[in-house]
């Protein structure tokens, strides 16, 4: 009787607690109300205006992500013994390319087969970025300048990873005040509250700004404690933000409702346009993942062969044709395991030696026979002179 009276307690003051929160949450996140509208939609009124020109919440927003990003790259190369200020000479070339990069895919790809004119490429305060042409456009341009300063470009990445999920994370919040990148009606009231949802104009809308949001957030946190990792390897970090940005974004995507589709021509595929990049992303994630731990899979695999019987089939291939292990690549080695044979050029490689070897072999047992031949006739000279003493002992 007294731990029901405790709980009921208990259970009506955590309830009465929670009630005000969302009381709290809903005066907050209702665009509504003047808290956050204050000419009817935030993204849209000036937070300051300079000499005359207002930038907006949304700019202020992206780029608090993008500086916080520099700071946590420049921390993470001086951590690993490099010049912090390159991530200067980095963010210099990557974050205006990577801006036209978000803004060339909003305009690919036309938002609900409505086409945008080219002609107002330019006007970027009427919004229209697209992260994923950011990342694709940034991640060259980063390649490129890594190539020409003669740094690992797969190091760099890795450096970059961390500040980026944080830059998104962050960047989600503009979406908020834009009231843009929400998902699907919601018209059951028990799940018209924040986080669930957000309210836009008279409607309830799933929160997908904020899913993502904390989803990217949560792998920032992650990849941070895998570059302190002692087992860290390079490019693990680059790998896990491809696998883990590719698998968040696949999800949440298919909650939105202003994905950008791929048309073809007037043809509308279906196929959400994010979605599609989040495959390839997750795919190049694994790739590099598998690069990063290439030794243990080719040990797993051998082991896994040696089970089925086939290590015996590489191992003669080996010892017939000469080609060594340190010769082969990941692709060698698993053509080799199926067909039992090199590939081309390694095949060439191994007929050519095979050859060699052969007509080494031919000089040595024409040597061999020579050398023979020399023998036999030295006895039989030495046999006649013997055989010539000893009939002239007789005489």
């Amino acid at each position: 009787m007294t731990i029901f009276f405790l709980r009921t307690i208990i259970k009506k003051i955590v309830s009465s607690r929670w009630r005000r929160l969302q009381n709290l949450l809903f005066k907050i996140f209702d665009f509504d109300k003047p808290f956050l509208n204050f000419n009817g939609k935030v993204g849209s009124s000036p937070a300051v205006e300079i000499w005359g020109l207002g930038i907006t919440y949304y700019a202020l927003i992206i780029v608090t992500g993008m500086v916080l990003a520099i700071v946590i790259f420049s921390q993470l190369l001086k951590k690993h013994g490099k010049d912090p200020y390159d991530s200067l000479d980095y963010a210099l070339f990557i974050l205006p390319l990577a801006i036209l990069g978000a803004r060339i895919y909003f305009f690919a790809f036309p938002y609900d087969g409505y086409k945008q004119s080219w002609s107002d490429f330019f006007r970027f305060r009427d919004g229209g970025l697209g992260i994923y042409g950011g990342v694709i456009f940034g991640y060259i341009t980063m390649y490129i300048v890594a190539k020409v300063k003669k740094q690992d470009p797969v190091e760099i990445s890795d450096y970059i990873a961390p500040g980026l999920l944080l830059a998104q994370s962050i960047g989600r919040w503009g979406n908020f005040v834009n009231q843009e990148a929400y998902g699907n009606l919601i018209t059951n009231p028990a799940h018209q509250w924040f986080p669930l949802a957000v309210k836009v104009g008279e409607n309830y809308y799933q929160a997908t700004f904020f899913y993502e949001s904390v989803c990217t957030l949560i792998g920032f946190v992650l990849v941070m404690l895998l570059l302190r990792s002692k087992r860290f390897r390079k490019g693990l970090a680059v790998a896990f933000y491809g696998i883990y940005y590719g698998t968040v974004r696949l999800v949440i995507e298919g909650l939105r409702s202003d994905s950008l589709y791929l048309w073809l021509g007037d043809f509308n595929t279906g196929i959400r346009i994010s979605q599609l990049v989040s495959c390839i992303t997750i795919t190049l994630g694994i790739y590099r993942l598998c690069n990063a731990y290439m030794p243990e899979l080719q040990s797993l695999f051998d082991r896994l062969l040696k089970k089925l019987g086939l290590t015996t089939v590489h191992a003669a291939a080996v010892l017939e044709t000469g080609v060594g292990e340190k010769d082969e690549t990941p692709f060698d080695r698993v053509f080799l395991f199926i067909t039992g044979k090199p590939f081309k050029e390694k095949q060439a490689q191994a007929e050519e030696k095979e050859n060699l070897s052969d007509e080494s072999g031919a000089d040595a047992s024409q040597s061999d026979a020579k050398s023979e031949t020399d023998s036999t006739d030295s006895d039989k000279v030495m046999q006649k002179r013997k055989k010539k003493q000893k009939n002239d002992k007789d005489v």
